[in-house]
């Protein structure tokens, strides 16, 4: 299972860098005129949060948690 995930995330990661390769950083960086994040910040929002959450998520794939109630 965890080698799957990991595949599938290494997927997903190649298809980001494929889609945005040719889009410059002054675009990507761009915000839009009604307000809200550039791509640029969104993509950097969802990296970080993967990163906050993959310790949590190899115990879970571990099964080294134990359950708790948020």
């Amino acid at each position: 299972m965890t080698n799957e995930l990991t595949g599938q995330i290494d997927q997903l990661i190649g298809q980001i860098r494929k889609d945005f390769a040719d889009i410059g950083p002054e675009r990507l960086n761009r915000k839009p005129a009604s307000g809200g994040w550039s791509a640029a910040q969104c993509l950097q929002h969802i990296r970080r949060t993967n990163e906050a959450y993959e310790p949590a998520f190899k115990r879970i794939l571990a099964k080294d948690h134990k359950q708790e109630l948020w």
